[in-house]
């Protein structure tokens, strides 16, 4: 079904103080969308714009508004998605998504939405593996999805971070994990021999957004 629905004018401000040359982008992007509602290039424009902010908004430090900002990205994509149902693109940029917003959530100290988030994160990236089973990078994102999940989930945390340690061995055996990746093999190791790690260490391995 066509997405058809309008935007509520409180998604087409950010909270300030965001740059004029994003505002102006999201402006654009918003009314393009409003104009054409099942153009699935200006819902992906709108998308891309809502992160572009949520960046801005990170690396100013203000946590709330670019949880915000990925919030409408999600939506966005969502809505993409209600547009190409079968397209894996829209899909996997979903559970992007779903992990920027888990680690933000996570910061926030709101550990169970995290959890939705991430969890969402791993059931996406284990269908499209099921799809391409021989995607050497939808595995290592599979890990990363599953490890994020394993800081929330102490029920799972053991099953899943083995799960996570395991495919990543595996792709390093065969030499087909990235070197800038590797140091996550020995990261699992000690952290299932320790205690959780404090909320926010997501937040400093930005090598993991990749």
């Amino acid at each position: 079904m066509a997405v058809v629905e309008s935007i509520p004018t409180s998604c087409v401000r950010v909270p300030a103080p965001v740059s004029k040359e994003l505002q102006g982008a999201l402006d654009l992007a918003t009314a393009r969308v409003l104009s054409d509602p099942i153009s699935s290039i200006y819902r992906h424009d709108l998308m891309e714009i809502y992160e572009r902010i949520g960046d801005w908004y990170a690396e100013a430090g203000a946590d709330h508004a670019a949880l915000s900002a990925f919030e409408d990205a999600l939506r966005s994509c969502r809505q993409l998605l209600d547009l190409h149902k079968d397209q894996t693109g829209p899909r996997l940029r979903l559970s992007d998504l779903q992990i920027r917003i888990g680690d933000f959530r996570k910061a926030l100290g709101d550990e169970t939405a995290a959890m939705v988030a991430y969890g969402e994160a791993v059931t996406i990236r284990e269908r499209m593996l099921s799809y391409f089973p021989q995607s050497h990078k939808l595995k290592r994102d599979l890990a990363v999805a599953q490890w994020r999940m394993a800081e929330v989930d102490p029920r799972n945390r053991k099953r899943l971070m083995t799960s996570a340690c395991t495919m990543l061995q595996s792709q390093q055996k065969a030499g087909v994990l990235p070197e800038g990746d590797r140091w996550m093999v020995d990261a699992i190791k000690r952290q299932l021999d320790s205690k959780p790690v404090q909320t926010g260490r997501w937040r400093k391995l930005k090598s993991l957004f990749g």
